[in-house]
């Protein structure tokens, strides 16, 4: 029923931190799923629950070497870049190994947009790149011919219950996707909002 009342040109990720039972993520694939995953093991298990790679997204702070290489290897979908440092080794990483990874950037937005307990916006955060500091990155990946540009992803909070800030939220990520691709170039396959609707 959510699927069809979404337009087509929007995906929904199943994000297996919240639950990577695998029967209940190949039921998931089967309805019309994508998977989101956050380590090796959750990508391990999208395979195994017959995801293809193209329909998975790494994402999540403290990616280890080996994950980003795993990731890269199997040709998923995008690997969301958390820091300057992280979309650096994973350009190391490609050149290393004659490809080309596919990259998308966690942004960190400068405002609040959300009135959630839980906030990822507004402040600087360890998770993604605060706003202010996006041109920096941004041109150092317009130098890195190893690096794709996929999209961008905000996350401004958890539970969220209210219609009009999940709005919001949507828009601004919206409007940032935009302004990237006037300002830098940058055209985006994909804008990634937000995190999940709360329950």
């Amino acid at each position: 029923t959510f699927r069809n009342r979404l337009h087509p040109a929007v995906d929904i990720f199943l994000s297996l931190k919240a639950n990577n039972n695998v029967s209940i993520a190949k039921h998931m694939r089967e309805w019309g799923c994508c998977a989101e995953v956050a380590s090796a093991g959750e990508l391990h298990l999208a395979l195994l629950a017959g995801f293809a790679p193209d329909n998975i997204i790494f994402s999540g702070p403290g990616k280890r070497e080996h994950e980003l290489k795993m990731a890269m290897d199997a040709g998923i979908y995008c690997i969301i870049v958390e820091t300057v440092d992280e979309m650096l080794l994973l350009a190391e990483l490609a050149e290393r190994a004659g490809t080309t990874a596919n990259i998308g950037i966690r942004v960190n937005p400068d405002r609040d947009l959300t009135a959630t307990a839980m906030k990822m916006g507004g402040a600087p955060r360890q998770f993604g790149v605060d706003e202010s500091l996006l041109d920096d990155l941004l041109r150092e990946l317009k130098s890195r011919e190893r690096l794709k540009y996929k999209g961008i992803h905000i996350y401004t909070g958890t539970q969220l219950l209210d219609p009009a800030a999940i709005i919001r939220s949507f828009q601004y990520t919206i409007q940032l996707a935009v302004r990237i691709r006037q300002e830098y170039g940058l055209q985006p396959e994909m804008v990634d909002l937000c995190g999940g609707f709360g329950v």
